[in-house]
C-alpha cells in the first residue's frame, strides 16, 4: 500500500525513506480517470486510450516522472508525450 508521498520527488531530494504502512492506515493512491457518462459513451476512443494506461505506471515511474516536473522544469506536455511514446503507445 502506498501513500500519496511515496511519488514525491523530495524523498530522493533530501534522502527520505518512505516507510512501509503494514497496518493499512493509509488507503491506496492510485490514479483513476473520472468521466461523465455522456462522456464516455460519446468518445469510445479516448476512454480506449486511456485504458491502455491501466496499471501500467509504477511508484518509481511516477517518482522519475514527477522529477522530470519538479526538478528539471519540463513543462507535463512534454513529460506525458515523451512517456507514451517511451512506451508504446503513440509515435513521434
Amino acid at each position: 500500500m502506498r501513500s500519496a508521498y511515496t511519488t514525491d520527488t523530495r524523498n530522493d531530494l533530501y534522502g527520505l525513506k518512505v516507510l512501509e504502512d503494514d497496518k493499512h492506515a493509509l488507503p491506496p493512491y492510485d490514479a483513476v480517470v473520472l468521466v461523465t457518462e455522456s462522456f464516455a459513451e460519446d468518445n469510445p476512443e479516448a476512454m480506449e486510450a486511456l485504458s491502455q494506461l491501466n496499471g501500467r505506471i509504477d511508484q518509481d515511474t511516477m517518482r522519475r516522472l514527477n522529477g522530470e516536473y519538479d526538478i528539471e522544469g519540463r513543462s507535463a506536455k512534454d513529460i506525458a508525450r515523451d512517456y507514451l511514446i517511451e512506451e508504446g503507445l503513440i509515435s513521434s
